[in-house]
């Protein structure tokens, strides 16, 4: 009886620790997200506040590796696709690429944009790599027919590529117009203040997740020229971002020409 006994607990304990070894969780595969464009991407934060806005807002599915390319060269209107990015890509793993369409004062033929932008786009399309472009807001010195035809061009291009756009400048534009108490560049007129960079972050959430960022719990902001220094901001002035970012957005998915949704695939 012992000895049955003791064989029927040796054999509970065997399966037990079959089925614990069965189930014990496999750890998340991390997400490469590739940020590609000139210095603004060190200055404007847009890789920290977003990834600070998808984590505080429910995205928990896979850690998200952030990377920088940056170079006054890393844009869609500078030409074509360097080969120096096209050699980092071959080295390290991406999921997603974002990109920016053009540096501040840029001025490129539309000729020539449609050319290069398509050279981007084809080859990142070959690496079965997505992509998602956006165009920057207006700096106050530059010239704004110079810029809105840089924006018609990069819109151009999303619809004939059919590839997502992140609105970031209409937001700027439209917040600006409707509030213009709130300031959203620093005093140098060039890099985006505390404000500035808490409405990149709130737009590429909502592209990223297809949600409305309003009520979002994150109210700090990342400063510009100390990353490691953390800003929080007004209620007003939160409220105010949130709800005109969405806004726009839901306006670009209304008229159904562009696409400005690209919810993250973990599952790739």
């Amino acid at each position: 009886m012992t000895k049955k006994l003791f064989v029927f607990l040796f054999l509970l304990w065997f399966v037990s620790g079959c089925q614990s070894k069965q189930t014990t969780p496999e750890a998340a595969p991390v997400f490469h997200m590739l940020w590609i464009g000139d210095d603004s991407l060190n200055t404007s934060r847009l890789d920290m506040q977003t990834a600070i806005m998808l984590s505080e807002g429910g995205l928990k599915e896979a850690p998200i590796n952030m990377q920088i390319l940056s170079d006054s060269t890393y844009t869609l209107a500078s030409g074509n696709m360097p080969t120096q990015v096209k050699k980092w890509i071959s080295e390290h793993p991406v999921d997603l690429v974002v990109l920016q369409a053009f540096s501040v004062g840029q001025v490129t033929e539309e000729a020539l944009f449609q050319t290069y932008g398509a050279d981007w786009i084809n080859y990142f399309e070959s690496q079965n790599l997505d992509i998602v472009i956006y165009y920057p807001w207006r700096q106050l010195y530059q010239d704004e027919e110079v810029y809105q035809n840089m924006v018609d061009q990069v819109l151009e291009l999303a619809w004939a590529q059919n590839v997502t756009i992140v609105p970031l400048g209409d937001v700027w534009r439209l917040l600006s117009e409707r509030n213009p108490q709130i300031n959203l560049l620093e005093t140098d007129l060039v890099h985006p203040n505390a404000a500035g960079v808490y409405l990149n972050g709130v737009v590429f959430y909502s592209v990223f997740t297809g949600k409305s960022a309003i009520n979002h719990p994150v109210k700090l902001s990342i400063g510009f020229d100390q990353p490691d220094t953390i800003i929080l901001l007004d209620e007003e002035t939160i409220q105010a971002i949130q709800e005109i970012a969405w806004l726009v957005i839901q306006t670009y998915q209304s008229q159904g020409e562009f696409s400005v949704f690209h919810e993250l695939n973990f599952a790739k």
